[in-house]
């Protein structure tokens, strides 16, 4: 019998600590996209592109910068850009305004929904824009060591459907 009650007392413990384990994991920091590791579709960037992602995550809300040099859309070259978006992470709709589609455009109106599931951060964004209605879904999370930020995008517009796979090393 007591043997029942240690190991019943055991499991609750255990039980106690899985919230603990599953916390969400910290995203902050400055990340720079490493071009030879990710799988960017239908995207052909420059070799001198550069996407860095400044993000400061505090409690119940992300703040993600993204600056962009030397891009290009089909071989034009576009206007280097500075992009900011908060993200409440309560799992609710929110309308965002996003970045403009091309120079001189307005930017884009959004509805957003960003929501931890597990270590992921998995932020769903609807819009419309020139091209008609799209939805794009993206998943951010950790690799094991903390050193690179995964982001999978999965797209869907009037231009067809997409999906990449960035990688980002975090800098010092």
């Amino acid at each position: 019998m007591h043997l029942l009650k240690v190991g019943a007392l055991t499991a609750l413990a255990a039980a106690m600590t899985l919230p603990a384990v599953a916390q969400k994991p910290n995203l902050s920091g400055m990340w720079k996209l490493n071009l030879e590791k990710s799988f960017l579709a239908g995207d052909h960037p420059t070799k001198d592109y550069e996407l860095t992602k400044i993000i400061v995550q505090t409690a119940g809300v992300i703040k993600q910068t993204d600056i962009a040099v030397h891009v290009s859309m089909m071989n034009i070259p576009m206007p280097d850009s500075k992009t900011t978006m908060e993200l409440a992470t309560d799992g609710h709709e929110h309308e965002v305004i996003g970045g403009s589609p091309f120079p001189g455009m307005p930017p884009v109106k959004m509805k957003v929904v960003s929501e931890w599931q597990g270590g992921t951060l998995l932020v769903t964004e609807a819009g419309r824009s020139f091209g008609g209605s799209s939805s794009t879904q993206r998943r951010y999370f950790l690799s094991d060591d903390g050193t690179q930020l995964i982001e999978q995008i999965e797209g869907h517009s009037g231009f067809g459907d997409t999906e990449q796979r960035l990688v980002f090393d975090r800098q010092p």
